[in-house]
């Protein structure tokens, strides 16, 4: 069984929804998708085979969800240190508590386009997988690169000793901002924390999924081309992104993180990038990448349609 994991509240409840679909198209082997619901709404949406819902409140009994709480506050746009929290917690929680056998986090807003238990597979015989980027160079770990090498929309621990002692590591520093790494690996609230990993397990313990697997983001878009007739990716800069193979031309794709994509239903339109972080004119006028901005907006809206929300 493959443990998949991810979060939301009602708002996101749709992209959650996405990431399912997709899940159920493109993955042949068995899994599950272990879904963090952060209100009761999502709860009820989330009653669905191959999901096994679980409510934020089930972990007040826990000592460190007070941590957690005090010390991450909640905003009202969700741009707040208790969202980015949680995913380690959550996981965490899996891998301590209701003790799955691995467990894979993923970003809601997330869409597969292969089969991820071939991402699962690989990460299995490490003890953490991590993606990187791929929008920069690997530097020193300690250096203070704001947003870190790694990023969290993908995330892979197994049940293991490093795979645990990682959970527990990542999880403890994220709930509590107080802490020793805090000056030169806290600067992203839990996404720069990764790199941190690396100084307690082996290198060959960690697996770094751009080694293999293909993804496209809004903040690489400019290093690559699509082929959407075949689910290629062609990198087209090689920008050194990887620590052990840096000249990487062609991969499948396996997935595609929509950050930042804002639909507007009722005027059928969408915002591919809502704070202009990422995606500047050129980016946004290219054809290969709104092919499948344009296919994640029909999927969304068939999916509101198909669940009523």
């Amino acid at each position: 069984m493959n443990n998949i994991c991810t979060l939301s509240d009602k708002n996101y409840a749709l992209y959650g929804l996405c990431l399912y679909e997709s899940l159920l198209e493109t993955t042949n082997k068995d899994f599950m998708l272990h879904y963090l619901c952060l209100d009761d709404e999502t709860m009820d949406i989330m009653d669905l085979p191959q999901i096994k819902s679980y409510h934020i409140n089930d972990y007040k009994k826990f000592n460190d969800f007070e941590i957690l709480r005090q010390n991450n506050k909640s905003t009202p746009n969700g741009l707040s240190s208790w969202h980015f929290a949680l995913a380690s917690y959550f996981v965490h929680k899996l891998i301590n508590v209701h003790h799955v056998n691995n467990c894979l986090y993923v970003d809601s807003d997330i869409m597969f386009y292969n089969d991820v238990s071939n991402i699962i597979s690989e990460c299995d015989k490490h003890s953490v997988g991590l993606m990187t980027h791929k929008h920069m160079t690997y530097r020193n770990i300690l250096n203070k690169l704001d947003v870190g090498y790694y990023n969290v929309g993908l995330v892979f621990f197994n049940n293991d000793e490093y795979g645990i002692f990682a959970s527990d590591w990542w999880k403890n520093v994220v709930i509590t901002p107080n802490n020793i790494w805090h000056d030169s690996l806290g600067q992203c609230w839990d996404q720069k924390y990764l790199e941190g990993f690396h100084i307690f397990l082996p290198n060959n313990r960690i697996f770094v999924i751009d080694t293999i697997f293909g993804h496209g983001a809004p903040w690489n878009y400019s290093h690559l081309k699509f082929d959407y007739n075949n689910n290629k990716l062609k990198w087209i800069d090689d920008v050194g992104c990887l620590t052990d193979q840096t000249n990487i031309y062609e991969q499948d794709l396996y997935f595609i993180h929509f950050s930042h994509f804002t639909p507007d239903f009722p005027n059928d339109k969408y915002n591919m990038d809502r704070s202009g972080e990422f995606c500047n004119t050129k980016i946004q006028n290219r054809q290969d990448i709104k092919w499948f901005y344009d296919d994640y907006f029909d999927k969304l809206k068939k999916i509101k349609q198909k669940y009523g929300i």
